[in-house]
């Protein structure tokens, strides 16, 4: 492997150093100095000592680099060799040379060969030796290193919002969901980390399927933004309080039902089928459910419901809520009503029934419930029986 560019990939990619070898004029280029090479400092493999078959990890490729620094001015040549030498001490991650990506674990100042002056080019120049080691990053299946985006380290706890892939599925598919302490997880394994799943791995899915797990996590927007694909998301019957889904903007199916959430922000103007069932919402914002087919809200608190923007919606189920009306002048295209045991008097439960039977919808069911008694209107009892003369099914009233 070519340690040199190695080497000089490093410090040209340093900011701070490269800006100081950029700063550095005029800059003379050595008549055998390679093109390739950056034309202030000159890279030379000294000495290499290959280790041909590794047999675990820390076993690395050595060799000696020589580093020569060339200027017209001897004081600017010295900042930049402590510059670079500074750096490259303490230097230790990861490295791209031609595409392949190494690990890097040893970069130490071995010694300083020449300081002087170059009469035949009129420069100054001082030349380091470092001796450098490093591997490639699949000689020990080791896709990643630990601490980085995609991978996570084992004997810890660590946050679900930071690898939630891994608490998903967990290390090979065995999936970690059922120990689950709050909104961190403990993980366990051999080696020094466990890959935790890259940008392709969040693309490739799109159900995430969590039924019946007895989870309190919070499922916040910082979970769920790196999932750009997702399409479905069912956690019914769990006790999360939080679902945050506004970077679910492909999200088409969401079953949400029997938690313990208290707000649902939904924002999603793609969502087919909502599920919110048995949860303890007293408030809900249809306003961007532009595209919803299917709407659940039995069994909450919510006082009032804005259906005017559903205008796709052809399934509502609002029964055991505190509403005491309801408007489908906008709702075309609704056939499927059950509203029953909520606070609707028999004035606004005739209403519903003229606006249902003015869309000329055939074969549609409405269940409904008169609070506080009494009979429909003259208006509404007509509307009534015009439904059920197209086939409606009228169930409570």
């Amino acid at each position: 492997m070519r340690f040199d560019v190695a080497i000089k990939n490093l410090i040209t990619q340093n900011t701070a150093i490269a800006d100081e070898i950029a700063g550095i004029y005029p800059v003379v280029v050595p008549a055998n100095v390679s093109a390739q090479v950056n034309p202030v400092l000159v890279y030379n493999q000294v000495s290499t000592s290959p280790i041909s078959t590794k047999s675990q990890y820390g076993e690395y490729d050595r060799a000696v680099i020589q580093l020569s620094i060339f200027c017209k001015s001897l004081d600017k040549c010295q900042i930049i060799a402590a510059s670079i030498r500074a750096f490259l001490d303490r230097y230790s991650g990861t490295i791209t040379v031609a595409g392949t990506d190494y690990r890097i674990d040893l970069v130490r100042f071995q010694n300083q060969e020449f300081v002087g002056f170059d009469e035949d080019n009129d420069v100054f120049m001082i030349a380091q030796d470092y001796q450098f080691a490093m591997t490639r990053f699949w000689t020990f299946g080791l896709p990643t290193l630990c601490g980085s985006v995609n991978a996570a380290q084992t004997n810890a706890t660590l946050r679900i919002e930071d690898f939630p892939l891994l608490w998903l599925i967990g290390n090979g598919g065995a999936g970690y969901y059922d120990t689950y302490k709050g909104d961190t997880f403990e993980i366990s394994g051999s080696g020094n980390c466990l890959y935790g799943g890259s940008v392709a791995d969040y693309a490739a899915i799109t159900n995430i399927h969590l039924l019946d797990k007895s989870l309190t996590t919070d499922f916040t927007n910082e979970f769920f933004k790196k999932f750009t694909n997702l399409t479905d998301l069912r956690l019914a019957n769990n006790n999360s309080t939080v679902v945050e889904t506004n970077f679910l903007s492909k999200i088409s199916f969401l079953a949400l039902q029997n938690m313990n959430l208290s707000l649902f922000d939904a924002t999603n103007i793609n969502t087919h089928q909502l599920f919110l069932n048995t949860n303890n919402l007293t408030s809900f914002d249809a306003t961007n459910l532009s595209k919803t087919l299917q709407l659940e809200l039995n069994s909450n608190s919510i006082s009032s419901l804005n259906l005017s923007f559903c205008l796709l919606l052809n399934d509502l189920k609002c029964r055991s809520n505190l509403l005491t009306q309801l408007d489908f002048s906008n709702n075309t295209l609704l056939t499927q009503v059950r509203c029953q045991y909520n606070r609707i008097n028999a004035a606004n439960n005739s209403t519903m029934l003229v606006q249902l039977d003015s869309h000329g919808l055939s074969n549609g069911y409405f269940q409904g419930y008169i609070f506080g008694g009494g009979s429909l209107t003259t208006a509404g009892a007509a509307a009534k029986a015009a439904l059920q003369g197209k086939g409606w099914n009228i169930v409570g009233l």
